[in-house]
């Protein structure tokens, strides 16, 4: 697992008008559902919604990643620590006065992608409870947390509307921020002149990869270019805008820069808040597949050695999502799909980009107890195949179940004894009237694994938007089964 460190320490600003814990609520992401236990596979953090809060609508979701000098170590990872001091509140103010929900996690182990993905996830699980706008998700971070937005907005450029990246350190050279995955996300990023902490090369050096990958000539940041005093300033602090791009320049401020940017409210929150992206449901003849292990399995499309929607060890025992806007197998597109562990897998087993006979994947120990996943964010009605691939050194065989629109069993049985290719295909399965989708995963017989290497979703019959439903009341045993 890969962390960024910074070589040297990021100033922490004095508390003053310091964010209020109280008005924030706690959220965790505990990985083994074992409690958290003050490690990297654990995220703490906390999120506000607006006093005035109504279900009946939608709400922009703000994620804000921390500085170094506010990551979580042992008494102090309260999932609080960040918001103790003024990094944020003019931030808070802004979700006040514009009605947006913000959600700021807290690491413990430095902003990897890993981490980044673990706040994705916690956005999925707000996305449950809250009616979120998902056209409407900003990130935005300060110092290394302005790394975590580079990282944020290139590993999930289809969800991302825009980011605004502050004082950030560079993830560009860690391969976690890809250049030409950033070319069409708005980002508005802010770093001062005379940083002495992150020097200011980091955000012009990453800007101008943009803008090479996008086939633009780079800014040329040297003495009396830029538009001086752009927007808004008359103190010699600089403006670039070109495209998808905006940047400031602060002429002077050090480090500590974030107060003042995030206290732009005049200009920086009705931009931010324009922007929008569409994440589509899946569509007739697009396939997501989700791979259980990190691995490169047959039957996939890779990138980097590792399949889109891969996850890390430990998520088959965690309840609650573990995958969110998954992608499609073919063009890496973004989606409203997301995968909930309902009733946890016991184990799992193998290691990252093993022999596909190693056994990596997900592991229930039971014929009659079932490990329970759900697929949500698909269109209620909907008609899907799923596909099931699974491998192991012992013999055995799995049996899979899923549902269809009368909410009747449609179960396939996989042979997983030194399997190479051969898969199981169940048909005709159905999403509820919630647009959730049930797969239950056991052992076939008394002594059988459940395994699953990595399955696929494709849909095969969307209804037409508007159109009547006739869900029968045997459908409602989807939305409440095994929950």
């Amino acid at each position: 697992m890969k962390f960024l460190f910074v070589f040297a320490v990021l100033a922490v600003a004095a508390s003053v008008h310091a964010a209020d814990p109280n008005e924030f609520n706690p959220i965790e992401f505990d990985r083994y559902n074992n409690g958290i236990s003050n490690d990297s596979n654990d995220m703490r953090g906390a999120y506000f919604v607006p006093d005035n809060y109504d279900p009946n609508k939608s709400y922009a979701l703000v994620v804000a990643y921390h500085g170094l000098g506010r990551t979580g170590a042992n008494s102090t990872y309260d999932g609080q620590a960040h918001l103790t001091t003024n990094n944020f509140n003019n931030l808070l103010d802004a979700a006040k006065t514009n009605d947006f929900i913000l959600y700021a996690p807290q690491t413990y182990a430095g902003w990897g992608v890993d981490q980044v993905d673990n706040t994705l996830n916690v956005v999925g699980r707000l996305s449950q409870q809250y009616n979120i706008d998902t056209s409407r998700i900003y990130a935005t971070g300060l110092s290394l947390g302005g790394g975590a937005t580079w990282t944020a907005i290139s590993q999930y450029s289809g969800v991302f509307a825009a980011g605004v990246p502050i004082a950030g350190v560079s993830t560009v050279g860690l391969g976690w921020a890809i250049p030409a995955n950033m070319t069409d996300v708005p980002v508005w990023a802010f770093h001062a002149d005379n940083d002495p902490t992150v020097g200011v090369a980091a955000s012009r050096d990453t800007l101008n990869a943009i803008r090479a990958a996008n086939g633009d000539p780079a800014w040329d940041y040297s003495a009396g270019n830029g538009n001086t005093g752009a927007p808004y300033y008359s103190d010699g602090s600089r403006y670039y805008e070109d495209g998808n791009l905006r940047y400031t320049e602060y002429d002077t401020g050090g480090h500590n820069v974030w107060g003042r940017a995030y206290n732009e409210d005049a200009t920086l929150y009705p931009w931010m808040l324009s922007q929008t992206r569409t994440v589509d449901t899946l569509q007739e003849g697009q396939t997501v597949r989700f791979n259980t292990g990190w691995s490169s399995l047959t039957k996939e499309t890779t990138v980097d050695g590792k399949h889109w929607n891969s996850m890390t060890y430990g998520l088959g025992q965690t309840t609650g999502i573990v995958r969110a806007f998954a992608r499609t197998d073919d063009t890496n597109t973004a989606t409203t799909l997301m995968l909930e562990i309902v009733d946890n897998f016991q184990n799992d087993v193998g290691s990252a980009n093993t022999p596909v006979v190693d056994e990596v994947g997900w592991a229930v120990w039971s014929a009659t107890n079932p490990a329970v996943m759900r697929i949500l964010g698909l269109t209620p009605g909907g008609e899907y195949d799923l596909e099931f691939f699974a491998t192991a050194g012992a013999d055995g065989a799995t049996r899979y179940t899923a549902f269809d629109e009368f909410g009747n069993p449609v179960s396939g049985v996989l042979d997983y004894g030194n399997n190479i290719d051969a898969t199981v295909l169940l048909q005709s399965v159905f999403a509820d009237a919630n647009g959730a989708l049930t797969i239950e995963v056991q052992g076939d017989a008394p002594g059988s694994f459940g395994y699953v290497n990595w399955f696929s979703i494709t849909a095969v019959t969307i209804p037409e938007p508007g159109a009547l439903m006739l869900l029968l009341p045997a459908a409602a045993f989807l939305i409440v089964h095994r929950r």
